[in-house]
């Protein structure tokens, strides 16, 4: 399995959002993946076949292990363009260059 247990991203407004951890050691990490949803979406019902077959897939496999992926939910209606993109920007704040350690929580979601 190339992926730790789900996190799920405690700040606020992100509730939903979620990441999975590469099981490699911090310095073999070397890529962080942002998933975002569409309109009616959601980052769970979206992503999650992706989830499984990153690793089940033999070919990308090896790829994918050394990746973060970060799961970015958001409320698609009653809010403006502008206050969504500061929302996800600030959200990459809190991952890149680093993910921030305070912002999750270890948790197995369903």
């Amino acid at each position: 399995m190339a992926h730790t247990e789900d996190a799920i991203l405690l700040a606020e407004p992100y509730g939903g959002s979620y990441a999975l951890f590469s099981e490699a050691k911090p310095e073999d990490r070397t890529t962080a993946v942002v998933f975002v949803h569409g309109l009616s979406g959601n980052s769970w019902s979206t992503w999650w076949c992706f989830q499984k077959l990153i690793d089940e897939e033999e070919g990308s496999r090896d790829f994918w292990s050394h990746c973060d992926l970060y799961f970015y939910s958001y409320s698609s209606f009653g809010h403006n363009v502008p206050e969504q993109s500061e929302w996800l920007r600030d959200f990459l704040h809190l991952i890149f260059p680093s993910p921030l350690s305070t912002a999750f929580e270890l948790a197995v979601l369903p």
